[in-house]
């Protein structure tokens, strides 16, 4: 995806909406096609597939780990169903990019989210008085 405007921001929904729009049309895209799209397809498209997209030797090991047990989820008996249909990112347990955690617990370890909470809670405030006085 390249803009936010029109489409959520994060993939599950992204896969959920592609899933949906071609069934509505009454196509057959399976889970497995539409998660094959978002990863090894879409490295491809990025010119990236020779460092990311899949699990194999020499690419980087990013991975998205889901907790299974979440309401909306469980009981999973078809994962790949449950990650395009079902999945969002509040069910992210933990993720690793090139290896390195990066969220853990559901949570940013290394992040400053508080801080980061302020400066756009401030910066919607100064939007929001901007456009007050322009009307």
């Amino acid at each position: 995806m390249d803009t936010v405007t029109a489409a959520p921001s994060d993939m599950f929904a992204v896969m959920r909406a592609a899933f949906a729009a071609e069934r509505g049309r009454g196509g057959s895209l399976t889970a497995a096609e539409v998660l094959r799209m978002a990863t090894v397809e879409g490295a491809a498209v990025l010119g990236l597939d020779d460092r990311i997209g899949s699990l194999r030797p020499g690419k980087q090991a990013d991975l998205v780990m889901l907790r299974a047990g979440d309401l909306g989820l469980a009981p999973v008996h078809d994962p790949v169903g449950a990650v395009v249909t079902a999945a969002g990112p509040a069910n992210v347990d933990t993720v690793l990019v090139a290896g390195r955690v990066v969220k853990r617990d559901g949570r940013l370890p290394y992040a400053d989210t508080r801080g980061a909470l302020d400066l756009v809670s401030r910066s919607a405030a100064r939007i929001a008085r901007a456009v007050a006085v322009a009307l």
